[in-house]
């Protein structure tokens, strides 16, 4: 029963392994030209001069 136990215990610490360095990739934004427009914060991509990722800078809860 220890043995049965062991090996899905080392399988599970593995699956989470390879599913940790899967989900690790992020986006390359370049943080020397940042952008404020309005309540916004604004984000070049570092490959895509084109493409731009926002933040809001005034976060609120939901009440609906």
């Amino acid at each position: 029963m220890k043995t049965k136990r062991n090996i899905k215990h080392s399988l599970l610490i593995f699956a989470l392994a390879v599913l940790g360095t899967l989900s690790a990739s992020a986006q390359q934004i370049n943080l020397d030209k940042v952008v404020r427009a309005a309540e916004l914060t604004l984000f070049q991509e570092l490959n895509n001069d084109k493409a731009w990722y926002y933040i809001i800078d005034k976060p609120k809860i939901a009440t609906d």
